[in-house]
């Protein structure tokens, strides 16, 4: 919640059953938002820094960093088959 606004996602509870884990958000998202809140939210230091993300999944961390100021690229594996729809349908819901 770096900007004031909550941060709500769609995710899958069990993304390997679609043979998509881009579908869920990992247990490291949360941690790894923590740690850029607490390193970088003081003092605007990512406004307007360039970041890419690889292998954003549901684009969690990605949108997180958005609200700390980053001009964010979020970018993902293209699983085979109907798995790489919903990736994408997913990552542009959220």
């Amino acid at each position: 919640q770096p900007s004031g606004h909550a941060l709500t996602l769609k995710a899958d509870a069990d993304p390997v059953r679609c043979g998509a884990v881009g579908l869920a958000v990992w247990p490291a998202a949360p941690v790894l938002c923590q740690h850029l809140q607490n390193r970088y939210a003081s003092g605007g230091r990512l406004t307007g820094m360039r970041v890419l993300e690889l292998g954003s999944g549901t684009g969690a961390v990605g949108l997180f960093t958005a609200g700390l100021g980053a001009r964010m690229v979020l970018t993902d594996y293209c699983p085979p088959g109907p798995a790489h729809t919903l990736v994408l349908e997913r990552l542009r819901s959220n």
